[in-house]
């Protein structure tokens, strides 16, 4: 019932309000469903498990605290929208979990300019694309990972740019997440499989009443 509530419910009025309704429960659907996401949280809590059996260490304590946190913040959708402040604090904490996992194999950079972190942003946003680089870039990648995370601004515009070093896109993976943005709408959020990417693009851009521009490269 809950589940189905989560899709059902649109609120009446204006379009890009039942999108942003829509989005909003797609992501809260999303955590429901623990797609933050098992694979993810059983290899994690595996590897606690052998490191702990292995060695007797406050590590494994704080690194158990960490993923509780981080669960405890993805299931809260009593707030959409928080500051990057906040939300890098869930960040970071997904950083260190996947860094417990993989130790020197993770790299990650980030540079916050000065008088940014107040803004705020949909909740899960940037972390959503730093979820996506480990998953599909990272996590199935020889090599060590590197993620990039820069936020900054001007007069007009704040810009967020994520990068990492992963395999990439192949082209018509990339053309056709391309095309999904450029034409993205709640019907499509409704009916997509995988909704990550197009779940954070329509919120930021409805936050952004639209004054948004979002490029995506491999």
């Amino acid at each position: 019932l809950k589940i189905r509530n989560l899709i059902e419910v649109v609120f009446k009025g204006k379009e890009e309000q039942q999108a942003l309704e829509l989005s909003k429960n797609q992501a809260e659907l999303k955590a429901v469903q623990s797609q933050v996401n098992p694979h993810f949280l059983f290899n994690t809590l595996e590897t606690i498990r052998m490191r702990s059996l292995l060695k007797n260490e406050a590590e494994t304590a704080d690194i158990i605290g960490e993923l509780a946190l981080l669960f405890r913040t993805s299931m809260d959708w009593r707030v959409d929208y928080i500051t990057i402040e906040e939300e890098m604090r869930f960040v970071e904490k997904y950083i260190n979990i996947q860094r417990y996992r993989f130790g020197d194999k993770i790299k990650y950079y980030h540079y916050i300019m000065e008088g940014c972190s107040a803004y705020k942003v949909p909740k899960l946003a940037i972390g959503t694309f730093i979820e996506n680089a480990f998953i599909h870039g990272i996590e199935t990648n020889d090599k060590d990972g590197v993620i990039s995370l820069n936020i900054t601004r001007n007069e007009e515009f704040l810009f967020i740019e994520i990068s990492d070093n992963g395999k990439g896109f192949a082209p018509d993976k990339l053309e056709k997440i391309k095309y999904m943005l450029k034409h993205a709408d709640s019907q499509m959020l409704s009916e997509a499989r995988n909704t990550g990417i197009l779940n954070a693009f329509l919120r930021l851009k409805m936050f952004c009443e639209g004054n948004i521009v979002f490029e995506i490269d491999s």
